[in-house]
């Protein structure tokens, strides 16, 4: 917590503001509230995010939720819990200090896309090494990877949509579009959560926690439902082509123009 402090005093004093506004927009009424869901849902590129986001988040809530009982029931010690969750957080933190240069070459959206595969082949995999602890291990490292890839990127998609939709309707929702997309992250959390438990319910794991029924919940929880979340995330990259269209967004922005104007 110390060390935590120090970084958020360093951020708080060094970090700078680089977007200068107009003076004259200081007395501008803003839009309202109507008017910046709108231009939300007009924006395809936000609505992928959104779907995509909600997805992950989804997705950490029943996996992160079912690694304790995948360790103790399915490997038969609670202990090796730490060693899986260890192994996914290393692999995490190193990757994400390397992203910057990923991204330097491929873009975000190509870097997030790698990430989001690389959890599918990931989980995949987990479900085809049963309980060999080895390859299991070996998978949550690839599992960490591909969240460092997908968790260095994912906000950054966020802006670049949410500043095309300002190009593309001329209504700056910046605000409410970072607020409904945080909004929808703690709803995919929440119901993540709420499904962990419903599929560990229909495993009937609080009676027999070690029956077959309740090993197969443990193994759709840990394996199965992040894979098909992840599949959907995915397939948002991949309808996310913003590239196209950003430059030109980003030039019409800073000439105080945006597509419909004149």
């Amino acid at each position: 917590m110390v060390l935590f402090i120090v970084l958020n005093l360093v951020t708080f004093y060094f970090c700078k503001e680089r977007v200068v506004e107009d003076a004259t927009e200081e007395n501008q009424a803003g839009p309202s509230i109507l008017e910046c869901l709108k231009s939300l849902v007009k924006n395809k590129y936000w609505l992928l995010m959104v779907v995509f986001l909600f997805s992950d988040y989804f997705m950490m809530s029943t996996f992160f939720g079912s690694a304790a009982y995948f360790a103790e029931y399915v490997l038969g010690d609670a202990n090796l819990y730490a060693t899986l969750a260890n192994s996914l957080s290393a692999a995490q933190i190193v990757t994400m200090f390397a992203t910057p240069f990923v991204m330097k070459y491929i873009g975000k959206r190509y870097t997030a896309l790698i990430g989001m595969g690389g959890c599918v082949a990931s989980f995949v995999l987990t479900s085809l090494a049963g309980t060999n602890l080895t390859l299991l291990v070996l998978c949550n490292v690839l599992k960490g990877a591909a969240f460092g890839c997908c968790g260095a990127s994912m906000f950054g998609l966020l802006q670049d949509s949410i500043t095309y939709g300002s190009w593309l309707t001329g209504v700056k929702a910046t605000g409410m579009g970072n607020a409904a997309s945080s909004f929808c992250m703690k709803i995919g959390s929440g119901i993540g959560t709420a499904a962990l438990g419903w599929i560990l319910s229909a495993g009937n794991f609080d009676a027999n926690p070690n029956g077959a029924a309740s090993i197969a919940a443990i193994n759709v929880s840990y394996v199965w439902v992040p894979v098909i979340t992840c599949a959907i995330s995915v397939a948002c990259m991949v309808f996310f082509d913003l590239d196209k269209y950003y430059d030109r967004a980003i030039s019409d922005l800073a000439e105080g123009k945006w597509k419909g104007s004149k």
